[in-house]
């Protein structure tokens, strides 16, 4: 705890002895409570094949950008020895993205979630660093879009995954021991949520009040995961959020757009040969893919904001960003995609429609804006969230559309 910033410094609080009392829930469950965990069937878990299907479905689509479980972790589910929580949390995000069709004895995405659900209110879980992975886990149900306020959203449970986090000092560098690596993966895996910014609200976490250094390869070191592709996605994340942050704000001092820019530069440039997307949008990997839709929209964000007319790098941007959507689409990716990949769509699509009034460039630009308009449908078959992006572009391109119309009319 931080009390003590506030006392003069010939004075301390001791945290040690200010903590020792028993808290309120040293007693356990009650009767009730376990009777209404068991009631949603809290401790019901899948057959074994299906743990590791689900399991493995998760290690392949939802890791690579929260790596929150380390190997351990993975072992005790498939052993069903793991926290429950922990456990019903993973079955739920692995049945959003799993490919395979599931037995009519498997519970739905919404029975998992419900299932996570009680046991995290019941406060099942006595393990405050399994709760904060929940959470974090828990964003890829994502039931209702942001005009509607719910308490079942990723950006509701990555808020009380950050409240969670400040709670047991998450936010301070860790020293050196058994969870080391693992506090750091979790305190970067909340700051790389970005549903805040795609909904346009504030960050959940100022980084001014953070001294967890940036991650490194070795934090990922027993997590089986791509160490190289989540610290270069921790680092355009961090510009993304910077840079939404400024908009929000209608604040973007020349020093802020040069420190951006320069992200931006050594981002692109220093990208791994193995996370290019080099030839065409369309054809690295699946991730090398997913992780550039970022960097393209903070460059159309960027140019946008700062050019005093229309932008052609912009939408040279949005173009190669339809591309790879176009890819995904092909290759039927998209139900693979997060949340937030709704508003690298949204922002694609509102920088094509520029070139509405460009004769020699629309025909181009609505091939592209047909795509992401496709993309959102699809989109919207797992996150509502897509729903409300996908109306508002037909309804800016209907009013374009409408006021050319109009001034034909006029004209002749």
């Amino acid at each position: 705890m931080g009390r003590s910033h506030y006392i003069r410094d010939e004075e301390e609080i001791c945290e040690t002895t200010a903590r020792s009392f028993p808290s309120n829930r040293s007693k356990g469950l009650s009767y009730l409570e376990m009777a209404t965990i068991a009631a949603f069937n809290g401790f019901q878990l899948p057959p074994k094949l299906v743990r590791q299907e689900l399991t493995d479905d998760f290690a392949k689509c939802c890791s690579p950008w929260m790596p929150v479980l380390h190997e351990e972790d993975v072992r005790s589910i498939l052993a069903r020895t793991s926290s429950p929580l922990l456990a019903q949390s993973l079955y739920g995000a692995a049945t959003r993205v799993s490919p395979a069709p599931k037995p009519l004895s498997f519970p739905s995405i919404a029975e998992c979630y419900k299932r996570a659900k009680i046991l995290f209110w019941m406060e099942h879980e006595t393990n405050l660093i399994n709760a904060i992975k929940t959470c974090l886990m828990l964003q890829w149900y994502n039931p209702e879009g942001p005009e509607y306020v719910s308490l079942d959203t990723s950006e509701f449970w990555m808020r009380t995954g950050v409240g969670l986090a400040y709670q047991v000092g998450l936010y301070k560098e860790p020293p050196q021991g058994p969870m080391y690596r693992e506090r750091r993966r979790l305190w970067w895996s909340l700051v790389t949520s970005l549903i805040s910014a795609a909904h346009g609200r504030p960050r959940a976490i100022n980084l001014n009040d953070c001294d967890v250094r940036p991650p490194k390869v070795s934090d990922l070191k027993d997590t089986n995961g791509d160490a190289g592709l989540f610290v270069r996605y921790v680092e355009i994340c961090r510009i993304l959020g910077d840079l939404t942050e400024c908009c929000a704000r209608e604040f973007l001092p020349s020093s802020k757009i040069f420190e951006i820019e320069g992200g931006l530069i050594r981002w692109i440039d220093q990208m791994p040969l193995e996370l290019r997307v080099i030839d065409s949008p369309c054809g690295a990997d699946f991730n090398p893919r997913q992780i550039h839709l970022p960097y393209l929209m903070s460059m159309m964000i960027l140019l946008r904001f700062t050019a005093r007319g229309k932008s052609r790098s912009a939408v040279l941007a949005a173009s190669y960003s339809a591309g790879i959507f176009e890819g995904m689409l092909g290759r039927d990716e998209v139900r693979f995609l997060a949340p937030v990949f709704t508003i690298y769509c949204i922002c694609t699509g509102f920088t094509l429609l520029t070139l509405f009034s460009e004769p020699r460039f629309w025909p181009a630009a609505q091939l592209g804006l047909n795509i992401i308009m496709r993309c959102l449908s699809e989109l919207s078959k797992r996150w509502r969230s897509a729903i409300g992006g996908l109306k508002a572009i037909q309804s800016a391109l209907k009013t374009k559309e409408w006021r050319s119309q109009t001034s034909r009319a006029m004209r002749g």
